[in-house]
């Protein structure tokens, strides 16, 4: 019934589809994924913003994706697809050019149809400012990922916490290349057990 309702909106001329994708590989499975999500308005002016699909892909080829893209905004009768937001990345221009090539009707000869990610060049950005290697930060960086790297040294870590009489409730975080604050969220979760960094030292040798 849920997917009824949405495929009346989806599929209604006079609703503007602002399409969002993203593709990659689980670090875990090595699979290729990719997710869509259609953001749009109703009639009540109510934005909604849905996940159409979520699948599991071949490869990261311009040609597939481009091809996976148009089955599903086939599969849900999307008569008006304005935009499409994808990062940087360069098999993702290729990708839009085949697609505004196959879409039945496209907003200004598709000027406005290709929208790079906002986040994904904060992210390009951010990582040019920290290419001058600060000592302490990578320091740090290399701390966090030799503890997560093993169950045994997370164990111990947590152990360390609890010795230290740290109060936070905060584990490390791990850094995630693309999200361009995954940096910050490392240094603020270090910070915030900072003192188990001692304690943890002199359980492992090693460290």
């Amino acid at each position: 019934m849920e997917r009824q309702k949405l495929y009346k909106h989806l599929s209604n001329p006079k609703t503007a589809i602002h399409l969002t994708t993203d593709t990659w590989t689980s670090s875990c499975e090595k699979i290729n994924y990719m997710v869509v999500t259609a953001h749009f308005i109703t009639e009540d002016f109510v934005m909604h913003k849905r996940v159409v699909n979520f699948r599991e892909v071949d490869t990261h080829k311009a040609e597939n994706m481009a091809r996976e893209l148009l089955i599903w905004i086939n599969e849900w009768g999307m008569k008006n697809v304005m935009t499409m937001t994808v990062d940087n990345a360069k098999t993702n221009d290729a990708a839009i050019n085949i697609i505004v090539k196959e879409l039945p009707g496209i907003y200004e000869n598709d000027k406005h149809f290709h929208i790079r990610c906002m986040a994904h060049i904060i992210n390009l950005v951010v990582k040019m400012g920290l290419k001058h290697e600060i000592y302490h930060v990578k320091n740090l960086q290399d701390a966090v990922k030799y503890i997560r790297a093993s169950p045994q040294r997370i164990k111990t870590f947590k152990q360390a916490i609890k010795d230290a009489a740290v109060e936070s409730q905060r584990f490390l975080c791990g850094e995630t290349p693309t999200r361009w604050n995954s940096t910050f969220e490392l240094l603020r979760s270090a910070y915030d057990v900072k003192d188990a960094f001692l304690e943890y030292s002199h359980q492992d040798p090693m460290f």
